[in-house]
């Protein structure tokens, strides 16, 4: 463009009538009767090779200029998408703003930055080994304390004329700079392209995404009124979103509408809430899903003695799981779906208008877990009555139960329980923490292996050896050493069942009891002959 008004200033205006680009990557399409045009208007322009060009046949020119219906819903100002490519893939953000065209938006995302890396800014390997950063607001504190540099600077002016000011309110605050990125209350702004950058449909954010955005936005009303999915929500704001998404079960994958899944299974005993037969106790014998129809067995219970063995077919929107205090359950749906526990107590909704087609939705269970000893709360249609007992999930994204794993710059932690989505970690100051895997820095278990500690008595301690912890709250337990980080022990006591059985203390306050055996053993040797025959296995050592 600039060129070819060059070349008219200078009384030379160029023959192309047009240039244009479609979705081929790497071409661009110029319109003109006059090939040598082409090649003047394209030479001297380094990013194009004006010698590889080549005249469009005729059968194709319609092809070019053929316009393809985007499937994407146009993006409004609030609507939440998630992000297509690293550092930032998968992660939930907010639209703030759209530029001009809507080609491009601006968008609200917490920031990964990796604080423990800019020390080693000039190491471009050590960079390559790290994982991911997990997502925290950014803290300018942080920043300077580990040596870098935060700027003071309100956005560039190509964004502000690209968005417009009445289209993106902080369009003029001052944003604190650090590496290129603006952030803004914590959070980070970027201008990104809607196509290849956002994932924009079926947005289904859970409940701990929102609460991320909720610190900076709870008093904040989405004047377009957008809702859960990017759509007329009537000004709702965060914190109304984040009630609407537990209430309606979001999170579980459930749809709303008459194509949602049926909740109730072959076994299940429910009791019908709605139509002539209300308070009727029952067995689910069949489902017919598509009709949503359920054939129930009707119980032997006082009162309905008389229909005691009919089977009678009910809408699924009649009838209601009937779950008593004291039943032991299975979560089979939503964000605890595997764990096995005891109702502790069944609540009913708040609100006494509730529909009965919407009371296993809305009415909450509390269950004290088998495996961790917790109460955790669920939908009543996520939960199922059961006999089995969770033993927890194996591995998630090639994390298990027991590895050692390091959580920040000098913490490490265990697993000691694995969920769907999430660790449980016992870390080396006893704290237990809940932490997705993409926020840990990587396995330890090698480093453990390899690593030794003395105890009160200086004798040499290894992973896999027994010892008695002499001094806390776990005074007197005989415990297997696990791990080593450090001057921490990781130990593993059978007696116990809180935290898989796992316990971290210093191993100057225990004392080895068990025999050293296998590698354990060459290790207390090398140490014990190093220093001149006091170990375990230093006999006949001279010491140097």
């Amino acid at each position: 463009m600039n060129k070819m008004m060059h070349l008219s200033k200078n009384g030379t205006p160029s023959r192309v009538m047009s240039v244009l680009c479609t979705g081929l990557k790497g071409f661009i399409y110029l319109e003109c009767p006059d090939e040598a045009a082409v090649r003047q208007l394209c030479t001297g322009i380094r990013i194009l090779r004006s010698f590889q060009m080549k005249m469009v046949p005729v059968n194709d020119l319609t092809t070019v200029l053929t316009v393809k219906a985007s499937k994407r819903k146009p993006l409004k100002s609030g609507a939440w998408v998630r992000m297509k490519r690293m550092p930032y893939k998968g992660d939930l953000a907010k639209v703030v703003a759209i530029a001009a065209g809507g080609v491009q938006a601006v968008i609200q995302v917490v920031p990964r930055v990796d604080y423990a890396a800019i020390a080693d800014s000039g190491d471009k390997a050590s960079k390559k080994r790290r994982p991911r950063a997990a997502q925290k607001l950014f803290d300018q504190a942080e920043v300077t304390a580990h040596g870098g540099e935060v700027n003071r600077s309100r956005i560039p002016n190509t964004m502000r004329n690209s968005v417009g000011g009445a289209n993106w309110a902080e369009v003029n605050e001052t944003f604190n700079v650090y590496e290129g990125n603006y952030y803004l209350n914590g959070f980070l702004y970027k201008e990104v392209s809607i196509e290849s950058m956002l994932d924009t449909n079926n947005i289904r954010p859970e409940i701990e995404e929102l609460q991320r955005f909720q610190k900076s936005n709870e008093d904040e009303e989405d004047e377009e009124g957008i809702g859960l999915d990017g759509v007329g929500a009537e000004n709702k704001t965060l914190t109304e979103q984040i009630r609407a998404q537990a209430l309606q079960g979001l999170t579980t994958g459930s749809m709303m509408g008459p194509g949602r899944r049926v909740a109730f299974e072959r076994g299940d005993i429910v009791k019908v809430v709605d139509g002539d037969s209300v308070n009727l106790l029952g067995e689910v014998i069949s489902i017919d899903a598509p009709q949503r129809v359920v054939r129930l067995k009707v119980l032997n219970r006082e009162g309905q003695e008389m229909l005691a063995g009919q089977e009678i077919d009910f809408i699924a929107e009649q009838l209601m799981k009937h779950i008593n205090a004291g039943v032991h359950i299975k979560v089979v749906e939503g964000e605890y779906a595997g764990e096995t526990g005891v109702v502790v107590a069944v609540v009913e909704p708040e609100d006494p208008n509730t529909p009965p087609s919407a009371l296993n939705d809305t009415t909450s269970v509390i269950v004290l877990t088998d495996l961790s000893a917790r109460e955790i709360t669920c939908r009543l249609a996520d939960i199922q009555e059961s006999s089995a007992v969770s033993q927890g999930l194996n591995s998630l994204m090639g994390y298990e139960l027991y590895d050692l794993v390091a959580v920040e710059q000098n913490v490490a932690g265990v697993v000691v329980h694995v969920g769907r989505t999430e660790l449980r970690i016992l870390d080396n100051h006893a704290a237990l923490r809940t932490i997705k895997p993409e926020q840990l820095r990587g396995k330890l278990n090698r480093k453990s292996m390899t690593a030794v500690a003395l105890d009160s008595q200086t004798n040499t301690i290894s992973p896999g050896i027994m010892v008695t912890i002499l001094d806390g709250p776990h005074k007197k337990t005989d415990s297997t050493v696990k791990h080593i980080f450090k001057h921490f022990l990781f130990l593993h006591a059978n007696s116990r069942i809180e935290n898989a059985g796992m316990i971290v203390v210093r191993a100057r306050t225990v004392k080895v009891t068990g025999q050293l055996t296998g590698q354990a053993d060459l290790k207390g040797l090398a140490l014990g002959g190093a220093q001149g025959g006091g170990g375990a296995g230093g006999k006949g050592g001279k010491g140097g």
